[in-house]
């Protein structure tokens, strides 16, 4: 995209000059190294060169604009482009969004372990996941499978809130 943005700078800017050469007004007037004056058919032949170089250089220029507007018309704007570049959009956000609430979750389960600097989270998929902490001796525990709905309601494997029965069900039920 910005490749045709340059390409098209470049062409008004050739535009321009085109237009200034094929109709601008001359002096009229030149003078040779020697300091005397070009005659009158040289510089009317000179006029007529500049004339038909600006003239081309516009066409050219016209061209080339017209180009960068089909390209960004058939292909920059085409269904196909704009759904592929809202579709990778969507993916970065939803990417974005479970990088939020592996945080968020991470948080949760953090302020339930006794140390929860030396927390080590694997295999989190939003609000379930397992964790490996150090206990109240300085040990780590193991890894542990969790479930974090919300800061009140974090459930960890073997914490004795449920039976190991009901985690494994919770767990089925909500993770897999």
């Amino acid at each position: 995209m910005l490749i045709v943005v340059a390409i098209a700078i470049i062409a008004l800017l050739g535009a321009a000059v085109g237009l200034q050469l094929a109709f601008g007004k001359n002096s009229g007037s030149a003078l040779r190294t020697d300091g005397a004056p070009y005659s009158k058919e040289v510089l009317e032949a000179a006029s007529a060169s500049m004339k038909k170089t600006g003239k081309s250089l516009l066409a050219a220029a016209t061209v080339v604009l017209l180009g960068c507007a089909a390209w960004y018309q058939l292909y920059y704007m085409s269904e196909a482009q704009v759904s592929a570049r809202q579709e990778k959009r969507a993916a970065s956000d939803a990417r974005m969004q479970e990088i939020k609430l592996q945080r968020l979750v991470r948080g949760f389960v953090g302020a339930n372990l006794k140390d929860p600097d030396s927390a080590q989270f694997r295999n989190q998929n939003g609000i379930c996941g397992e964790v490996n902490a150090k206990n109240s001796f300085g040990a780590f525990t193991g890894y542990r499978r969790f479930i974090a709905k919300s800061d009140r309601m974090v459930i960890l494997e073997g914490d004795g809130l449920v039976s190991p029965d009901e985690f494994a069900k919770l767990w089925i039920d909500v993770c897999d």
